[in-house]
């Protein structure tokens, strides 16, 4: 393989998926700046998700994808009552409380995606988007927490 094939494969992908892109590349600096190995584990799952399933099936480009689990993760955050139950049913360590957290609200944001899946219905090929848009929905939360956690900080300076 030559530069230049190499060259236009890169750019072939990242034409075809620049939003997921630019969140791999925010979550990147997140990476460098938490160092908890739990969410260092959920960022890159959420990556590796995302590029399985967001990318595979089609919806890498949809506007209306990203606005649904920007949504969905706004609106679903867990009670503490939720995660500390959780956490003594799992009989989990207390550093795994931010990782607990952050599926949980995945968890829930899939859910909550499932009835809007059928805005998808034709677009996905029938009942298929049922399953298709949590699992996008699931993996795009799962990434978006520590990306939007950088801008604030990035933002506001805190």
């Amino acid at each position: 393989m030559t530069l230049e094939k190499f060259d236009d494969s890169a750019r072939a992908f990242i034409r075809g998926a620049w939003p997921l892109c630019l969140i791999a590349m925010l979550s990147l600096l997140a990476m460098g700046i938490i160092c908890g190995s739990y969410m260092l584990f959920s960022i890159l799952y959420g990556l590796a998700g995302c590029l399985i399933f967001v990318r595979g099936f089609g919806l890498a480009t949809s506007l209306p994808i990203y606005c649904l689990a920007f949504a969905a993760f706004l609106s679903a955050d867990p009670s503490r009552n939720e995660i500390t139950q959780l956490q003594t049913m799992l009989n989990l360590e207390y550093s795994a409380r931010i990782y607990l957290r952050l599926l949980v609200t995945a968890f829930k944001s899939a859910l909550m995606a499932l009835p809007f899946s059928l805005f998808f219905f034709d677009r996905m090929g029938g009942y298929v988007a049922l399953l298709k848009i949590p699992l996008c929905v699931f993996f795009l939360v799962l990434v978006l927490e520590p990306t939007f956690l950088i801008l604030m900080l990035a933002i506001f300076g805190m």
